[in-house]
């Protein structure tokens, strides 16, 4: 009777230490895995940040291209002034 209680008292142990194995090595792959997808999140949000830094620096070379264009608007305006300016005095001097 004591050889089978000690028996089955190491059959229970044996299993109880495989349990344990298998929850460490599952716990484990648990973390590796948790890690991975916070790496992944973590590359997410980098790339998010590059394509608002892109997305801005995309805006200011419109509102630079806009600004240019107006300057070149008004200077073309302010030749069109003065050509229309002196024509006007030319037609004066004529009369």
């Amino acid at each position: 009777m004591k050889e089978i209680g000690e028996e089955i008292k190491e059959e229970t142990e044996e299993e109880i230490e495989e349990e344990v194995e298998i929850n460490e090595v599952e716990l484990k792959e648990e973390k590796i895995i948790d890690e991975e997808e916070e790496k992944i999140e973590e590359e997410k949000e980098k790339i998010e940040e590059e394509e608002e830094k892109i997305e801005e620096e995309k805006e200011k070379i419109e509102e630079e291209k806009i600004k240019e264009e107006e300057k070149i608007d008004k200077e073309e305006i302010k030749e069109e002034e003065k050509k229309i300016e002196v024509k006007e005095e030319e037609e004066e001097i004529k009369e």
